[in-house]
């Protein structure tokens, strides 16, 4: 890969709304020695890439009131160069994964807790596959007076190259005999689509065609193949129209990705049995812990002569399986959420009286602990339409752990209108966060650890529900803290003018 002065100051762009992991992936990407460029919106990013094209694009598929996908097809509608880029993702689905492929990603990286490790490899990766494609094309223009460079490029590469014209392989590097098992004679006589498995070979000679022909199709996507012993591999391609001989021909670059599919497709297997199991364990449970908490009720209320040792722990046991209950309800609204099957009731609301509602309802368990429960909510503000209960979850929630790791001092609740959104934040004098677990926040089953090192309670599903909530709602969620210094958590909501 070129260095930093042979690049002649190029820079790679992160999109990434999340703050605190926006800074994490800049800290991750130092040793590239680029400079490094953030946007916050898919606006910032337009505003920077119309100005300029970097090196590289470290593109979050979930962005402040669109997606990675609607963006590359603005930028690509607008004649923006669109550089390689990567796509970071906290929805590790197989459709993400496509849509991401599909889209011309050079690797997309999930949201999980290797995902800083995992993101200087393909940040390489990419840049030396953007390096290699730009030289092979370059030097078709100077093909016959640099033969020896050209065959030590390309003799060399890990990724096969090829160059196909009139439906055969009329170049093939030592990669491609490696992966398929043909010698150069064979594997140039054959149709190119003979190598291809059938299933695929429509898809693989449409995108051909049409490349030849001019049109935009994805340049990068994944076929199989079939190698001469009459195996199934899996292959990426990277393809561009170059001219070859005079004539219009397609280069490609092949990269076997069959070992990368089986670990997706067995991650996948094992996502899909891990939902089945919670959602049959969170049902299975919540029916007999249901009957528990209303046989203990009817005692606390109509049994007499309880003494009162026997009223606390019929107390403690009541209270603690009601939380059992909201902690299984938390898993079931999770997994719903991730199938698309929560349902919700969009309406015009008042985010005042939702925040004062929340507001009072817990500023007895504030004062229980002598913390102050202040709240704050400008005057005037626009009605919006949102799910009401739903956004009482995500302020409860908030709220709740708030208070949870506030030992002394003040819970600060503001509501006030910023921009076209409403803007809810709470704030607390606890113990903080750390700066590395920041990303963490609101990734499913996470939990951080807290004071003498143990984990807080819960599922760890809080934050990630609260965060698919307010997603839905086309909102914004975020948190800053330092260690020790307390933290704020905050979230928009989108009014919507002109009857929207």
């Amino acid at each position: 890969m070129p260095d930093k002065k042979e690049r002649g100051g190029g820079f790679i762009l992160i999109v990434e709304d999340d703050r605190g992991t926006s800074e994490l992936e800049a800290q991750r990407l130092q040793p590239l020695g680029i400079e490094i460029r953030r946007a916050a919106t898919a606006e910032e990013a337009v505003g920077i890439l119309s100005a300029d094209t970097p090196e590289l694009m470290l593109l979050d598929y979930s962005l402040p009131g669109t997606n990675a996908l609607e963006l590359l097809k603005r930028l690509r509608e607008s004649s923006i160069a669109v550089p390689q880029f990567l796509i970071v993702t906290g929805r590790g689905g197989e459709t993400v994964a496509v849509e991401s492929m599909k889209s011309g990603a050079s690797d997309y990286i999930i949201k999980n807790s290797d995902f800083l490790e995992n993101l200087l490899p393909a940040a390489k990766k990419a840049l030396e596959k953007a390096a290699l494609l730009a030289e092979l094309e370059a030097a078709q223009t100077a093909l016959r007076e640099s033969e020896e460079k050209y065959r030590l490029v390309v003799d060399n590469a890990v990724e096969a190259i090829i160059v196909v014209q009139d439906g055969l392989l009329r170049f093939v590097n030592p990669a491609i005999m490696s992966m398929l098992g043909f010698s150069e004679r064979e594997i140039k006589a054959a149709p190119f689509p003979s190598i291809i498995h059938p299933d695929d070979r429509a898809l693989v000679v449409d995108s051909y065609q049409k490349r030849l022909q001019g049109e935009a199709v994805p340049a990068h996507y994944t076929f199989r193949a079939i190698t001469k012993a009459g195996n199934t591999i899996v292959l990426e391609i990277t393809a561009a129209r170059i001219a070859w001989d005079g004539r219009p021909a397609i280069l490609a670059l092949l990269g076997d990705v069959t070992s990368r599919r089986k670990e997706e497709e067995a991650l996948k297997e094992a996502a899909e049995m891990k939902s089945k199991f919670a959602s049959m364990v969170s049902h299975e449970l919540r029916s007999p812990l249901t009957a528990v908490i209303l046989g203990v009720s009817i005692v606390l209320e109509e049994a007499g002569g309880l003494s009162a040792r026997d009223r606390t722990l019929l107390g403690l046991a009541n209270e603690n399986a009601g939380r059992l209950v909201r902690l299984i309800n938390n898993v079931l609204d999770f997994q719903k959420m991730k199938a698309g099957k929560m349902p919700a009731a969009i309406l015009e609301n008042n985010i005042g009286d939702v925040v004062s509602g929340i507001t009072g309802a817990m500023d007895l368990l504030a004062k229980q602990k002598g913390l102050a429960l202040i709240t704050e909510i400008s005057p005037g503000l626009p009605g919006a339409k949102f799910d009401k209960d739903k956004i009482s979850q995500v302020l409860t929630n908030l709220l709740s752990n708030a208070i949870a790791h506030t030992e002394k001092g003040t819970i600060s609740v503001c509501a006030c209108y910023e921009g076209d959104a409403l803007h809810v934040s709470v704030r607390d004098t606890g113990i903080g966060i750390k700066a590395g677990d920041l990303p963490k926040l609101f990734q499913p089953f996470s939990q951080l650890e807290g004071e003498c090192g143990r984990k807080t309670g819960g599922t760890g599903l809080g934050l990630a529900i609260s965060r698919e909530i307010i997603l839905a709602h086309k909102g914004e969620i975020w948190a800053e803290s330092e260690e020790g210094k307390g933290a704020a958590f905050h979230f928009t909501l989108p009014v919507m003018r002109g009857g929207g």
